[in-house]
């Protein structure tokens, strides 16, 4: 284990671990940029070789109007800074990374997520899918990052994610778990002026202690596009899934112990605020709610067995369509009874069939 200022990071079977705790954003950013440095993490390199340099810094010009319209916090622009000062990586290709899938079309961090609530645990599983070129490249110089992130006057939470990430696709704080998926349709256009997808599930993360508090937040804080997000909370062993567009908001809440959670609009009331049929996302809810019914008692190895499930195979008909499928590039477990994680070291996709469940203990 490495340190640097009040953080640390190790690396645990090809799985960063970082805990990081600083008083502003902008230290944040820059402890963590530094402790990759330290650890010579191999994205480094990837990001600071001159002809991804050239590439990205084109598409950060053809994409630059689009994203300077998104509502960013200076929080957490600052903490990009940081990133961008520790690692002398550019700061606007960082940008271009980071706020990428809110402007692009069908490009998007998605999958499926489920809750399942035993008599004395919870366990939460992921896959998250991508179709981006970027993150394909990427899988291969680096892979799924754990950061505990601990900024003075927040709460402190921790999620999963790629290096660089400022957003929040997956994580939990002491009370909520939250599970972000962009919703994949061409129609889904950016709304100028409002919040980036996955900065408004670290908002959450850092401002909310229940899901009371979260139903607050939501209307208040809508993002630029139409996202499904899962939340459990987790003394009240609650979960909810809210379909979020630019128009409004819904929840639709867990009738039994477990819960899943892809990336359409599944309520009549939200659809019409939101065309098209995403046929692959249908037939992935319907695989991972059959899987999840046969169940009686969750633990991690069965939680595993259901993110590789690959029924409708790695491609199917109407595209990337099983649990498991060829988009499939972060797939882990939470295990809240034992605080423990599991998760894929692949860097081959699926990384969910692929690689191992490395265990993280919190």
């Amino acid at each position: 284990m490495k340190g640097y200022r009040n953080s640390s990071i190790r690396e645990q079977e090809g799985i960063y671990y970082l805990r990081i705790k600083e008083d502003n954003y902008y230290d944040v950013g820059h402890t963590y940029g530094k402790m990759l440095v330290n650890v010579e993490h191999p994205v480094l390199n990837f990001l600071r070789n001159w002809f991804v340099v050239y590439i990205l810094s084109i598409l950060m010009k053809l994409f630059s109007k689009r994203i300077n319209e998104i509502n960013i916090p200076k929080d957490y622009l600052n903490e990009i800074r940081g990133y961008a000062d520790a690692t002398e990586i550019s700061y606007d290709i960082l940008m271009f990374l980071n706020f990428y899938f809110d402007v692009s079309g069908k490009s998007g961090l998605s999958g499926s997520t489920f809750t399942f609530f035993n008599d004395k645990g919870l366990f939460v599983g992921n896959n998250t899918d991508v179709k981006s070129l970027i993150m394909r490249i990427l899988l291969r110089h680096t892979k799924s990052i754990v950061v505990e992130m601990n900024i003075l006057g927040r709460n402190k939470f921790t999620y999963v994610s790629f290096p660089f990430f400022v957003g929040v696709v997956n994580g939990f704080n002491e009370n909520i778990i939250l599970s972000s998926h962009k919703i994949l349709r061409k129609d889904n256009k950016f709304v100028n002026g409002r919040l980036g997808i996955f900065i408004l599930s670290r908002y959450l993360l850092e401002n909310s202690k229940d899901i009371s508090e979260i139903r607050n937040i939501i209307p208040k804080n809508l993002p630029g596009k139409s996202m499904n997000l899962m939340v459990t909370d987790i003394g009240r062993k609650k979960s909810s899934v809210f379909e979020i567009s630019s128009g409004g908001v819904n929840e639709l809440t867990i009738k039994g112990q477990w819960m899943g959670c892809t990336n359409h609009i599944k309520s009549e009331k939200m659809r019409d605020l939101y065309a098209g049929l995403p046929e692959a996302s249908e037939v992935v809810l319907k695989s991972l709610e059959t899987l999840l019914s046969e169940v009686e008692e969750m633990t991690v190895d069965k939680s595993v067995s259901i993110l590789q499930n690959k029924g409708s195979g790695l491609k199917g008909r109407f595209g990337n369509s099983s649990v498991a499928n060829n988009a499939t590039c972060q797939s882990f477990v939470f295990d809240f009874e034992n605080m423990e994680m599991h998760i894929s070291n692949s860097n081959k996709r699926p990384v969910s069939l692929n690689g191992k469940f490395v265990k993280i203990s919190f």
